[in-house]
């Protein structure tokens, strides 16, 4: 598989099934940057856009590995977050949509 995604990152050197010993060399293999904190948490949550992985205890080596589950053929879309008062607004202008609809079919 030679597949280009998300910039940089590439994911012709991962398959399922691999294990990779840790963070630093799976950013390697994926030709992506080693980051640190909240951009690293980022990172990993893109990824799971484009491949699946769990983070699990290899026997061979103390400490977690990633291993991977599946390489996505094409990258799944962001999954938008919505805020509650988002949410809220939204139903209300629904719901005023809505009654002004009734109103307009009691009239005719």
């Amino acid at each position: 598989m030679n597949h280009k995604l998300v910039n940089t990152i590439t994911t012709e050197n991962i398959y399922s099934g691999l294990f990779v010993k840790n963070y630093p060399s799976l950013c390697n293999l994926l030709n992506d940057k080693v980051k640190k904190g909240k951009s690293k948490i980022l990172q990993l949550e893109e990824w799971k856009r484009i491949f699946n992985f769990d983070r699990e205890i290899n026997n061979g080596c103390i400490g977690r590995g990633y291993k991977i589950i599946e390489v996505y053929l094409t990258e799944k879309s962001k999954e938008r977050k919505l805020a509650i008062k988002t949410i809220i607004r939204n139903l209300v202008i629904l719901e005023d949509l809505l009654n002004e609809l009734d109103e307009t079919k009691e009239k005719n």
